[in-house]
């Protein structure tokens, strides 16, 4: 027998659980939106005649009936109250807004909400530690004032590497020069730090040039820089490479070009930059090549021709490990691969460096290396057991169902003795993970839920499915598996339910054909096309099929002994090929169409986006806005993306009049070029520059160290090898021309628009004194160093409009607001302002009791808000 709780006891449960939600984090000078959702309010009886929002116990906003809303002291000015959703805005939040805020109706309390105000995060800075590093101890802190920041975690990257994780960075290697850091708020991550070097670090002396590297097979570019024939008069009359003593190729005024010996048949000189590629190479290429003129000698490149690496293997030293003594050695025959590293990885961690692996934890099961030349990584060693691996996975857990009349959730339930400190995800079928011991407010469209435990070291196996008691399907979504993946097939406790245990007999058909069966305890037995692919587990009685082929797409029927159990509508789709853009043009219009041959595909959807913007929906594209350069396009099947497809130009972009990049004092300015800009230059580009106007930003000739110039230094970062450059944070003082340039000449120019964070427009009314004939709104506002701006506008709870003025206000809004966009975001919305033309509907008039406003638990209102 279910008794009712008390409405005081429900309360205090409400508000226990309340207290435990994960805060709302929002920074200093941002909006803060406190939404409540519909299972927030499903006990609560509609319409919703008293609304109060409160601050600790400070009133914040309140509205009684349909009376107007009425705001109270320091949240007058800066709040809104959305009286649809019960969603409260408070634009430029300070520090004094951290605490709790309380919703509560006429029934009562509904939510309790912890936010907590932070600050930006400031830009880290790396100690090292200690001062003077030595063989034994040397590491780098990421070290910044956490003061109001919250919970933070710290990342570290070394020049042009990737981000990991970790407040202190020990056992750097010698290869990498600097070192970075930046810290995590729970909102976003701050500036990186200033680069530091690194005290281990072995360069690479500059006088003994970097060779040239090249894999037999391959092709060899060897190109002379600007820099090289500054000296030589045009034009260039006489032109030699030579082998070592051999000749390749020479030329003479406008005589042919003449190859010589062995190099005759796979070898070409660009008599315009003097290049010369070879392809393919052989190991007998390996020498000095030199470029000569009628002035003589040019320059010299030693080339190393080298193999591909090949798969190493793993060597344990000693081969029995003791308490004191062990490590792994990367083994492999490094004959003709020219200099190489090492690199190890355990389980699913990620690589780090190392000829040897020392110090193995007892938490990783196994272990991987590979090695890298300068040209290439090869393949992954076979994994090799960990000899002081200690303890297996956590136990599977399981799903307990927790519903009464008002309450449903699912919670996570293991047997947590000796697991340590534990915490727990969850996923729908086919979704992805979330956090939290219980799960609560199940989406009705979710068929089934899977749990998992997190201890320190690792994941327990996913538990068994467990059907949402709220599920609303009608017709259960197929199950859709890629052509050579595998198929899992898995029933729920749900579908045995009715089921005796234990399962004496047990039987997978596909269609009407038999595909395994297993009869009391005698053996497991599959048959036809599925025998060497299938497997049945007994226990749970899942089957798994691996690979599957598109003759597996039909209906697979589990039954027992008891008669049929449940069917799975399986489909066996491709994987998404690449798609194209076919542009249609005709007088009136003018789209892209995304086009792919779906056959096969199963449903697909479709996504744009413009170079450097975000994906939206939609097969064909229209009204494709003049400042876009260029296209992308993707299709999504129901299991994944595919590939991007190739860049194609906007008909409609004004090319004359190329968009400028804009971008926000302050912030990050990547500029990025295309493959198409680089389309032209060969590879590898010897010479990098950036300039902005005629300055100076970033060079780096051949292989040296990168240099940056004047304001520019302790701020931009290039990458050597997209070509990419990153400024943060700008100022005022970086609009103007970027220009990228190699050896070959100008690559692209980038005009950089610096502008200022948009502030919060004001509503004003035109003429002040609206007339019959004549009444309109401007949003007003500073537009000065914002660039191009548009405005919108909205009534009420309605949707947002274009125009920087409105008129024909219609009689049915109250209240209208308005917003500006830069070319980067929107503002925040202005203050509501009366609608003079409203025309209140009045409702027929009713008698209350005024003693009814007080059986909740809000105090009665204030006398002139009374009905």
């Amino acid at each position: 027998m279910v008794f009712p709780m008390t409405f005081a006891v429900l309360s205090a449960v409400l508000w226990i659980v309340a207290a435990q939600e994960e805060p709302d984090y929002v920074e200093v000078g941002q909006r803060l939106v406190l939404e409540v959702t519909p299972q927030d309010l499903s006990a609560i009886q509609i319409p919703i005649e008293i609304i109060r929002w409160k601050f600790n116990n400070d009133r914040v906003v309140d509205r009684f009936h349909s009376n107007p809303v009425k705001y109270y002291g320091r949240f007058k000015d800066h709040t809104q109250l959305n009286v649809s959703s019960l969603a409260l805005a408070i634009e430029a939040v300070s520090s004094a807004d951290g605490g709790k805020f309380h919703l509560e109706t006429g029934e009562g309390p509904v939510r309790t909400f912890d936010v907590r105000v932070i600050k930006a995060p400031p830009t880290p800075e790396v100690n090292l530690k200690p001062l003077v590093c030595d063989e034994n101890q040397c590491a780098m802190q990421c070290s910044v004032d956490t003061q109001d920041l919250g919970p933070v975690t710290y990342q570290w990257r070394p020049d042009d590497g990737v981000w990991t994780d970790g407040e202190e960075l020990k056992n750097m290697t010698r290869f990498h020069k600097h070192f970075f850091c930046r810290l995590r708020t729970r909102l976003r991550f701050s500036p990186d730090s200033l680069p530091v070097d690194n005290p281990r670090f072995e360069e690479i002396n500059p006088a003994q040039e970097e060779p040239d590297y090249v894999e037999v097979g391959q092709r060899l570019v060897l190109e002379v820089t600007p820099q090289d024939l500054s000296d030589i008069p045009t034009p260039i009359e006489i032109i030699r490479w030579k082998f070592n003593n051999d000749l390749v190729v020479d030329r003479f005024h406008s005589n042919p070009v003449k190859y010589y010996g062995r190099f005759k048949a796979h070898t070409q000189l660009n008599v315009s930059s003097l290049a010369l590629a070879i392809k393919p190479v052989s190991s007998a290429d390996g020498g000095k090549f030199v470029l000569e003129t009628g002035k003589g000698p040019v320059r010299t490149f030693d080339v190393r021709v080298i193999k591909a690496p090949p798969t190493p293997e793993i060597i344990l030293k000693p081969l029995e490990c003791d308490d004191d003594r062990c490590a792994m050695n990367c083994s492999v025959d490094t004959q003709d691969l020219g200099p190489v590293t090492y690199q190890w990885r355990p389980d699913d961690g990620v690589w780090t460096d190392g000829e040897e692996l020392k110090n193995m934890t007892r938490f990783h099961k196994h272990f991987f290396c590979r090695l890298r030349t300068r040209l290439s990584v090869s393949l992954a060693s076979l994994p090799v057991n960990n000899t002081r691996f200690e303890g297996e996975a956590p136990p599977t857990p399981e799903i307990n169902l927790k519903c009464d009349e008002n309450q449903c959730a699912m919670q996570c339930s293991a047997d947590t003795q000796d697991l340590g400190p534990v915490t727990y995800q969850w996923r729908p079928y086919g979704g992805v993970w979330t956090d939290g011991e219980e799960l609560k407010n199940m989406d009705w469209f979710h068929r089934r839920f899977f749990c998992r435990l997190r201890t320190r070291l690792r994941f327990s196996p996913d538990s068994l499915p467990v059907d949402n008691p709220r599920f609303e399907g009608a017709q259960e979504e197929p199950d859709y598996v890629e052509v050579g993946q595998r198929l899992v097939l898995e029933v729920t406790p749900q579908d045995l339910s009715a089921i005796q245990i234990p399962i004496e007999i047990i039987r997978w058909k596909f269609n009407n054909d038999r595909v395994v069966d297993r009869f009391h305890s005698n053996p497991v037995k599959y048959y036809g096309r599925f025998k060497a692919r299938t497997h049945l587990d007994v226990s749970s009685l899942v089957l798994a099929i691996e690979p599957v082929s598109s003759a597996d797409g039909g209906k697979f029927h589990l039954e027992t002994g008891k008669g049929p159990v449940r069917t799975f509508d399986v489909r066996v789709i491709k994987s998404p090929p690449t798609p194209e853009i076919i542009l249609k043009n005709d007088e009136n219009r003018s789209a892209m169409q995304c086009s792919v041959d779906t056959q096969d595909l199963g449903p697909v959807t479709y996504q744009w986006r413009p170079y450097g913007g975000v994906w939206i929906d939609g097969e064909e594209l229209k009204n494709m806005n003049t400042s876009h350069r260029s296209f992308f396009c993707r299709l999504r099947t129901r299991l994944r993306f595919s590939p991007d497809s190739l860049l194609v130009d906007n008909p409609r972009f004004v090319g004359a009049q190329e968009e400028p990049d804009y971008v926000e004092v302050g912030q990050r300015l990547v500029l990025e070029v295309t493959p198409q800009d680089l389309s032209a230059i060969q590879i590898p580009i010897e010479i990098i520059r950036w300039k902005f106007n005629n300055d100076r930003v970033v060079d780096r000739f051949h292989s040296n160290p990168v240099k940056y110039y004047g304001r520019f230094k302790a701020r931009t970062h290039l990458d050597v090898f997209s070509l990419a450059l990153a400024i943060e944070p700008v100022s005022s003082a970086d609009s103007g021309k970027f220009h990228l340039e190699t050896g070959k000449g100008p690559v692209r120019t980038f005009n950089v628009r610096v502008i200022k964070a948009p502030s919060t427009p004001e509503i004003i009314l035109k003429p002040l004194e609206c007339d019959e004939n004549q009444c309109a709104m401007q949003c007003s506002v500073d537009t000065q160093d914002l660039g191009p701006v548009t405005y919108q506008w909205k009534p009420d709870d309605g949707v947002w409009t274009d125009g920087e003025e409105l008129k024909n206000m219609t009689r049915f809004h109250k209240h209208f607001f308005c917003r500006l966009r830069t070319r980067l975001r929107f503002s925040p919305d202005s203050l509501p302002v009366d609608n003079p033309r409203f025309e209140e509907i009045n409702p027929e008039p009713t008698v209350e009791d005024p003693a009814e406003e007080d059986k909740g638990l809000l105090d009665p209102p204030p006398a002139e808000h009374a009905p």
